[in-house]
């Protein structure tokens, strides 16, 4: 009887963690208000090659208001926007790990590399090398500076939904191939985005699918890879999975992202969303998460631009995205001084075009609807057709 009241009362409690996307979060520990909107002293190229505590940060972290750092944070999709008050330009993130890509948002594509797995196949770090400086090249081809890749899940099944972005069912040779592949891009300039962390296997409702591992399997096999990419590939991003690690999303797991990834491992850098779908981005930030894969303002609980820690993690969160990019070939060619004027850029034109032609045709078939439907039109007389006498209307 005992066993069966625990267990019922296990039951019931994986359920509640499931029936919630997000952990609670009650408390978030004392924080002051930090600076934001100083003057400018410094813009994002002055920071290139300093360490990530130097003091210089801070003095630029100032310059940031709110509303730059909710812009930064939450305008992810394929590249960060442009901050004027740090003297940042628009930066292009790019797919995947076949190569960059050209679809979604347009652009330059690239050379079209094998999948991971025969990559992997051929168990030649070498050769990964050899593709992660070519992706560096590529990148700067296109004007490229983010690449979300490499895929380090395990292919668990041959069903997988991502085996193809993925390099073994082995722990080691992933990381291996991976640590090889980040290292070479990184020295180009490109940071990379080492993806799915972690336990991504299902790529259906990937949202809704709950993971449970132990946390020797779970550090021995599947977080393997990741930590490889990490201490010895020298990687300075990170995409977590959409999936649940239990019942609360990987992004907003502080236990993974924060005290595993940046404490145990040493991580230095970004970690971005897996896609815009995410939402709750004042749990996401806690959890340990930069940067969302998407448009928008986010999605914050009532009153956080006066809390002074919801403001303070996304003051840490906008410091390691900006750190990232300023150690990246996104600073090549600017010197020390340079102003950025905010301008569309020609994928961006191409849709804010779509936008009004396609508004343009609504607003022409509301109005058409309207009128044949609504407005009454007079009543025109039949006429009168004579023949041979006969009378006869038509």
């Amino acid at each position: 009887e005992p066993y069966r009241r625990q267990r019922q009362m296990c039951i019931r409690d994986s359920i509640e963690a499931m029936s919630e996307y997000y952990p609670n979060i009650s408390d978030i520990g004392e924080a002051e208000m930090p600076t934001t909107g100083a003057s400018q002293m410094y813009s994002l190229i002055d920071m290139k090659g300093l360490d990530y505590d130097s003091a210089e940060w801070e003095t630029l972290l100032n310059q940031l208001s709110v509303t730059d750092m909710q812009t930064l944070i939450c305008n992810g999709a394929y590249g960060t926007p442009a901050i004027t008050s740090v003297g940042k330009d628009v930066v292009l993130d790019k797919d995947g790990p076949a190569g960059i890509s050209a679809t979604l948002i347009g652009g330059k594509g690239t050379f079209g590399f094998p999948i991971e797995s025969l990559i992997a196949s051929t168990w030649d770090e070498n050769l990964s090398a050899e593709m992660g400086k070519f992706i560096g090249e590529d990148a700067l081809l296109a004007g490229v500076s983010g690449w979300y890749a490499p895929g380090l899940n395990m292919h668990r099944t041959p069903f997988s939904g991502r085996n193809f972005e993925y390099y073994s069912e082995d722990s080691f040779l992933s990381g291996v191939m991976g640590a090889a592949v980040t290292k070479a891009a990184q020295e180009m300039g490109v940071y990379t985005y080492s993806k799915h962390f972690a336990l991504n296997d299902e790529e259906l409702n990937r949202r809704s699918v709950c993971v449970f591992s132990n946390e020797q399997a779970a550090r021995e096999i599947y977080l393997r890879p990741f930590e490889m990419n990490v201490r010895d590939g020298g990687s300075k991003g990170i995409m977590v999975s959409m999936n649940r690690i239990g019942g609360a999303w990987s992004g907003a797991h502080r236990g993974m992202v924060t005290e595993i990834l940046r404490g145990e491992w040493g991580f230095v850098g970004c970690v971005i969303t897996d896609a815009s779908s995410i939402g709750n981005t004042q749990k996401g930030l806690y959890g340990g998460t930069d940067l969302w894969l998407g448009s928008g303002s986010g999605s914050f609980e009532e009153g956080w631009q006066n809390d002074a820690g919801v403001v303070t993690m996304m003051r840490n969160a906008c410091h390691n995205i900006l750190y990232v990019i300023a150690n990246s070939n996104a600073m090549n060619g600017i010197a020390p001084g340079t102003i950025f004027i905010p301008r569309i850029t020609e994928w961006q034109g191409l849709l804010l075009a779509v936008d009004v032609i396609l508004g343009l045709v609504c607003i022409y078939g509301i109005a058409s609807i309207v009128y044949f439907a609504y407005i009454k039109k007079p009543k025109r007389d039949k006429p009168e057709v004579v023949a041979e006498g006969a009378k006869w209307e038509v």
